[in-house]
């Protein structure tokens, strides 16, 4: 519930953006629509992600001739013919079999690759040119890379491809939440990591996968529609006015601000409230403002280990979320139902992560998703070391989607948790920072997935391992949860002079600012 400010206490009763937020509506109209706005293109994002799964899967049957053959058999790359399959993917097309057999999950790893390019390219720019317009270049990027995929006339032109598309993958899904959580206040931040229809995506791409399994071409192609989307979203984005505020903006963060009052229909707050809350914030005077690097970002001692901390949880997260999504093609059953399920799990995951958020700390809240994953997937990998799980695919899916559910409910409580651990100023930079680390560890999620293809159980330890390791660092954390948002980095040490402050006391008495500083 929103708090209640009065015409002649809000000078007084305003102290920060969060505040401000609360008197133009709290939790209202805008906040649903904005959401809808910047989390609806998750779903072809989804699609982006996984497509790798039926594009770059290896045919079970191949023909030789006139005769069928299975790619379990022994000798199967000893047939002295061409192989070919009906079943439509790279590997099929390119012929990315027996010495060429680790090519198609080499291409995911590149894509994996373009994530880490991604994140350190949409933190900078986010925080630097703002985020709509930043949002806006990576949906290009997604769209551009899932079409050039489509029309790949070789495997090196669809290594680049996907490459691309990591990129804009990566810049994208960590920005569109950043972007709406900055539109929150405290009590609902957790919401925009727990509602995006990822999930959903990944269930449609199993039907998608289903209906076009005859042409991945075609399939790429279908992926890529929902894109056409942003022409519509864009014009209806205002900018964050924490950023324009943090920019020195306050103009432009006050026509944000009676937009979102209008569409909440409330009251307008007044261009001077929101220059005392800049003031208030350090943002106000001169116009030129600093843009923060990502040297001068790890010169803060507080920021430096909250950082550290966070890119080795999101590490832990990426190989066990992505290990658990691209092993899902060495799992029995169809593939297509797997897709299916696994999307379920996502689907699932991230609104229980929302309830369980609301009722305990983040940090707990984090912990114990990463701790739930790595029980259900060391069960999983005991059993199959000891029992012949081959006949009973059901249970080693079972075990394995309960896995992901917790990866996915994890995954919206290292969002949450993260976008309230770094200031505005810096806040996508931070993202970028701990993507970087993610997609690197990442790198080598769909090597282990390969490995599964022999070894069933050491993909699950090994992601088990890393989702123990994440929860135990979660508790070095400071908690966040129900705290403002942070503007600025902290400075610690920093001595002011007699000069700077005086000066400070002066301008706030010439403005009727309340009382000195001491």
């Amino acid at each position: 519930m929103a708090k209640s400010f009065t015409v002649t206490s809000t000078l007084n009763e305003i102290k920060n953006v969060d505040d401000i937020f609360e008197m133009v509506g709290g939790f209202g109209k805008f906040q649903v629509f904005i959401l809808i706005l910047l989390l609806s293109l998750e779903v072809p994002a989804a699609f982006l992600v996984f497509s790798p799964v039926f594009t770059g899967g290896t045919p079970t049957e191949w023909q030789c001739g006139n005769e069928t053959i299975l790619k379990s058999d022994p000798e199967f790359c000893s047939y002295n013919c061409s192989l070919t399959s009906h079943h439509s993917t790279i590997v099929s097309e390119w012929n990315l079999i027996c010495d060429l057999g680790w090519v198609s999950d080499f291409i995911t790893t590149l894509q994996m690759l373009g994530m880490f390019f991604g994140n350190v390219l949409t933190g900078q720019c986010a925080d630097w040119y703002g985020r709509r317009w930043t949002l806006l270049g990576n949906v290009c990027v997604l769209s551009f890379g899932t079409i050039m995929s489509a029309v790949s006339t070789n495997v090196f032109m669809y290594a680049v491809a996907r490459l691309i598309c990591g990129i804009g993958f990566s810049g994208y899904i960590f920005l569109s939440m950043t972007y709406a959580m900055e539109f929150m206040t405290p009590d609902w931040r957790s919401i925009c990591s727990s509602v995006g229809p990822f999930g959903e995506g990944i269930m449609l791409l199993g039907v998608l996968g289903y209906y076009f399994q005859d042409s991945w071409r075609t399939l790429l192609l279908v992926s890529a529609i929902p894109y056409s989307l942003i022409f519509i979203i864009f014009p209806l984005l205002p900018e964050s006015p924490r950023w324009l505020l943090r920019t020195k903006k306050v103009e432009e963060a006050h026509k944000v601000f009676s937009y979102i009052a209008r569409i909440n229909q409330t009251s307008p707050v007044t261009i001077e409230t929101l220059y005392k809350v800049a003031d208030l914030d350090g943002n106000s005077g001169d116009q030129n403002v600093k843009k923060i690097s990502y040297v001068q970002f790890f010169k803060n001692k507080d920021t430096r280990f909250t950082t550290l901390c966070l890119m080795a949880i999101w590490s832990a997260w990426a190989v066990m979320y992505f290990g658990i999504g691209y092993n899902i093609k060495n799992i029995g059953s169809k593939i297509y139902l797997n897709m299916i399920f696994m999307g379920l799990s996502d689907a699932v995951g991230y609104p229980c992560s929302y309830f369980v958020n609301s009722m305990c700390s983040r940090k707990k809240s984090l912990a114990g998703f990463m701790t739930g994953a790595a029980v259900f997937l060391c069960a999983l990998a005991i059993l199959q070391l000891f029992l012949d799980l081959s006949q009973e695919p059901t249970i080693v899916l079972a075990l394995c989607l309960t896995g992901k559910l917790f990866a996915a409910a994890a995954r919206a409580s290292a969002r949450t948790l993260t976008g309230e651990s770094f200031p505005t100023s810096i806040r996508n930079m931070g993202f970028g920072m701990v993507g970087v680390s993610a997609s690197l560890v990442g790198l080598v999620a769909p090597q282990l997935a390969y490995l599964g293809s022999r070894w069933p159980s050491v993909p699950l330890f090994a992601f088990a391992a890393c989702s123990l390791l994440g929860a135990s660092i979660s508790f070095l954390l400071k908690e966040t949860k129900g705290q403002p948002m942070i503007e600025e980095i902290n400075k610690p040490g920093r001595k002011l002079s007699i000069i700077s402050i005086v000066a400070a006391n002066l301008r706030r008495l010439s403005t009727g600012g309340g009382d000195l500083k001491h």
